[in-house]
């Protein structure tokens, strides 16, 4: 019983999201008018995707596995996948937060959409 009660802790855990820490840095002009931007390469270079819903499948973008960093302008936060069509939520990004670079979170985002996770 322990053993289950820990394998189920754990793919709950494994579930939950983690929200993104925003920097202090301003968001690049790219995509102005559009609520989310993502970037293939740190500090808001490389190709970008901007983001006004969700986009289930970022091959289409030929971003798939290769966002670093991004902004949100919106009014709420905006939800990153591992997976195609909004499965695996991995990490939030905060409203009106900037980031110059995910981290631990870049080149995995497969699909993303507004909304908290």
């Amino acid at each position: 019983m322990r053993l289950l009660t820990g394998i189920a802790a754990g793919l709950a855990a494994a579930a939950t999201a983690v929200v993104l820490a925003p920097a202090a840095s301003a968001a690049p002009a790219a995509c102005d008018g559009w609520r989310v931007g993502v970037f293939a390469n740190p500090n808001f270079s490389g190709t970008p995707g901007c983001f006004n819903q969700g986009a289930p499948d970022l091959r289409a973008f030929g971003l798939d596995n290769a966002i670093s960093s991004g902004w949100n302008r919106d009014t709420v936060p905006w939800c990153l996948y591992d997976g195609y069509n909004y499965t695996q939520p991995f990490a939030q990004m905060a409203a009106g937060a900037s980031y110059p670079d995910f981290g631990w979170a870049s080149d995995r985002t497969s699909s993303l959409r507004r909304g908290a996770c």
